[in-house]
């Protein structure tokens, strides 16, 4: 590219450059602020052990002074009543005896009870620790997820920028789409699976905590909820997986994967989803059914977001040579031309566009108040690259 050809992508460029630059010296910031906690929990946890330690041998050594404490009371009565018995000097030492122990259990009972606060602080401040750590490692994923798009993908950008310029913003758009589903993955493992996992370690300890009291039944409780959560994790990490690519969609077709995607709007109480085959059903190439499924997952999503739909049909159909898939919702609608000159617009981009990468064709029909139809039709065989 010849210097100042295109003054709009070396100004993105430019842009690009600095934000990975600004964000690489905000990961190192928040890598060094997770060491220094990790580093600073380790130095309290030692602490903390060697204070238990201490804690525990002065607990000994109060039970074994207040013993002591205990018969030198009973010889002070025991001198003091039998003065026939016992010299002046005999209740005297008996007396100063029982004194300088009662000193030195009340000194030991003072401690203990410093020691046992500075415990109690020590393990909050630990505490605190460990979730300044797992936010950080957070973060540090988050941020690791979008520089790694801007990074690798930096090259590729400025050829698909280029691209753009003579196919209007086509190579941009699909970009842009793709930024949007690395973000909702990220978002979506930040604010499942991460939250969870976080809670487990904090039942864990808790788990910890009351098997070194002996508190057996306490303990099992904390298991049975950190069980739950550990499910409900599994569950949430599963989902992810579906969302990055049904399984279904490889070992069952189209259909089935349709039929059990629509089936969670079904069991969430959502509004009613209808899908409907017409002709023969039949195992299309990879391309195709990867395209068609989420043009269709796209479209439902659509109806059920925005148009605040009540019935949304989906229709496949097994024509002679394309396959046609039908969206219709009954909708709020809306003016297709107005909605493409917004800003706004990638859901139906990015149905136009996947019906173009497989050689097919992506039409949208709408009016205010009388719903949607979104309707695509693909070649049967295709051998080019769908994308995801």
């Amino acid at each position: 590219m010849e210097e100042g050809t295109f003054p709009a992508l070396e100004t993105l460029e430019r842009i690009l450059d600095h934000t990975v630059r600004t964000m690489e010296a905000a990961k190192a910031q928040v890598f060094d602020i997770a060491e220094q906690a990790r580093e600073e929990s380790r130095t309290v946890e030692e602490e903390l052990a060697k204070l238990k330690r201490e804690i525990e041998f002065l607990i000994a050594e109060n039970d074994r002074r207040e013993r002591e404490y205990r018969k030198l009371r009973q010889r002070l009565v025991e001198v003091s009543r039998n003065f026939s018995r016992y010299t002046e000097r005999d209740i005297r030492e008996a007396y100063e005896a029982a004194s300088e122990m009662l000193a030195t259990l009340q000194f030991g009972q003072e401690r203990e009870k410093l020691l046992r606060k500075r415990r109690d602080e020590l393990e909050q401040r630990y505490k605190n620790l460990l979730r300044t750590i797992d936010k950080a490692e957070s973060i540090l994923l988050q941020m690791s997820v979008v520089l790694d798009y801007l990074k690798g993908d930096l090259a590729r950008m400025s050829e698909a920028v280029q691209s753009a310029l003579s196919r209007q913003l086509f190579g941009f758009k699909v970009i842009e789409a793709q930024e949007e589903e690395r973000r909702r993955i990220a978002r979506d493992i930040h604010d499942g699976p991460a939250q969870s996992l976080a809670l487990a370690l904090l039942k864990v300890e808790l788990v910890e905590k009351r098997i070194r009291e002996g508190d057996a039944t306490l303990a099992a409780e904390e298991l049975r909820s950190l069980r739950d959560i550990l499910r409900a994790t599994l569950a949430d990490v599963r989902k992810v997986i579906y969302d990055l690519r049904p399984m279904h969609l490889d070992d069952l077709g189209l259909v089935s994967a349709l039929a059990r995607h629509l089936e969670l709007y079904r069991r969430e109480g959502l509004p009613s989803v209808e899908l409907h085959v017409v002709g023969e059903e039949q195992r299309l190439t990879g391309p195709v059914e990867i395209a068609l499924f989420r043009i269709v997952q796209e479209a439902v999503a659509n109806a059920v977001k925005h148009a605040e739909a009540r019935l949304v049909s989906v229709e496949i159909a097994f024509l002679p040579h394309v396959v046609r898939a039908t969206v219709a919702d009954d909708g709020k609608g809306f003016v297709p031309e107005k909605v493409r000159e917004g800003r706004k617009t990638y859901g139906l981009m990015g149905i136009v566009e996947r019906a173009k990468l497989v050689g097919g064709k992506a039409s949208v029909l709408s009016e205010p108040g009388r719903g949607t139809i979104v309707t695509v039709e693909v070649p049967r065989d295709v051998e080019a690259e769908a994308g995801e």
